[in-house]
């Protein structure tokens, strides 16, 4: 699931980043300006340490919203952050409002190991349960232990 009906990655307005320019990104003083009110101040400082604010939950009602709507908002905010970090990285703060996991090569990868993994636990599975059904066919007439 995307982002809630009607929204994007960008965030919910919160009044959360600034609304300042920060001259050049992380190794990059000279580069072109990154936009702090897309990026809150702790993307800005260490992109791989900034902890997600959760704008997309946190504009939900927990004791109204139904499960799919709770992980339409965590599937949207996950997608936020990765595009928040991408932007940084890259100091383009395009990013942000344009970042489409579908399209993003670093995403794809790890969904395909994630699906390999997911389809490896499950052949293992099956495989347990032949030799288990195997072992118990051939203890079957001649008595257990």
């Amino acid at each position: 699931p995307g982002p809630p009906s009607g929204s994007s990655t960008r965030p919910p307005s919160s009044g959360g980043g600034l609304s300042s320019i920060s001259e050049g990104g992380p190794g990059s003083p000279t580069g072109p300006p990154v936009i702090s009110s897309e990026i809150p101040p702790a993307y800005l400082t260490d992109p791989f340490s900034a902890e997600p604010p959760l704008e997309h939950l946190r504009h939900l009602d927990a004791t109204t919203a139904t499960l799919a709507q709770l992980l339409s908002a965590a599937d949207a905010d996950v997608h936020l952050h990765s595009a928040r970090i991408r932007a940084v990285l890259t100091n383009d703060p395009s990013v942000v409002g344009n970042y489409d996991p579908q399209t993003d090569a670093q995403t794809q990868a790890r969904m395909l190991r994630r699906n390999a993994a997911e389809e490896e636990r499950r052949r293992l599975q099956e495989e347990g349960q032949r030799i288990v059904a195997m072992l118990d066919r051939d203890a079957g007439g001649k008595g257990r232990g």
